[in-house]
């Protein structure tokens, strides 16, 4: 979810009164998204708090304590999910990263560094958060004995993977737009209306995917999905 963080506790009430099971705060330059979520979220909530990490800017041993504050805090609400990073032109010269592996390096050199990564967090964490993992198949695949759960790009599975095997549940993210004046901002957009929307999901329910997840929408478009999940759950 890229929106203005300062927005988020409205945001997730809003989500939360419509239906959704969760949310999952990306990695933006736009502040520390734990330190955000802390501020944002609602101990009473039933939804899960999901938070992106690029494993080359934290170490495994801090995002572990990181994780264990919040356990203390508040009990079952964090989880994790770990990507090797889908850099925007922006931040290809943001600077900050001290190790070998940054924002400049190749997707396969983050993505062999994400397999490290994962090994030493899993050694030293001190709780049981969910683990999520994103990425392109076979690159999600190949780490599920490191997860809970996997996270494949709806454009990438539908083109070219829809008969794969996934050892853990697998969820799609994606990008519909479903309302106003529906404009297509990028190739992995679902432009569709309400109806359309729920076709694809029950066709992907039937498929064995067990969830998705809505990303890179805009403002508008979250109100629209809003209405949407709550139609679609009869609320």
């Amino acid at each position: 979810m890229r929106h203005n963080y300062y927005d988020l506790k409205t945001i997730f009430s809003q989500l939360e009164d419509s239906g959704f099971d969760g949310v999952l705060l990306a990695y933006a330059q736009k502040g520390d998204p734990f330190t955000i979520l802390a501020n944002s979220i609602n101990p009473e909530s039933k939804m899960e708090y999901i938070v992106a990490v690029r494993p080359y800017l934290i170490s495994p041993q801090y995002v572990s304590e990181i994780a264990k504050s919040f356990e203390d805090i508040f009990p079952g609400k964090l989880s994790i999910n770990v990507v090797p990073g889908n850099i925007l032109d922006s931040e290809i010269d943001y600077k900050g990263v001290l190790g070998s592996v940054n924002d400049s390096s190749s997707q396969e050199d983050r993505r062999l560094y994400m397999g490290s990564w994962l090994e030493e967090y899993l050694s030293c964490r001190k709780t049981k958060n969910s683990i999520y993992i994103s990425g392109h198949h076979p690159d999600v695949i190949g780490y599920s004995e490191h997860s809970d759960f996997l996270i494949m790009n709806y454009y990438t599975y539908t083109i070219s993977h829809k008969d794969v095997y996934s050892p853990k549940p697998l969820y799609l993210s994606m990008s519909p737009v479903i309302g106003g004046n529906p404009k297509k901002t990028a190739v992995e957009n679902v432009v569709t209306t309400p109806e359309g929307l729920t076709e694809v999901i029950k066709d992907l329910e039937m498929s064995g995917v067990e969830g998705v997840f809505f990303h890179n929408t805009h403002s508008q478009q979250i109100y629209y999905l809003m209405e949407y999940v709550k139609k679609y759950k009869n609320l």
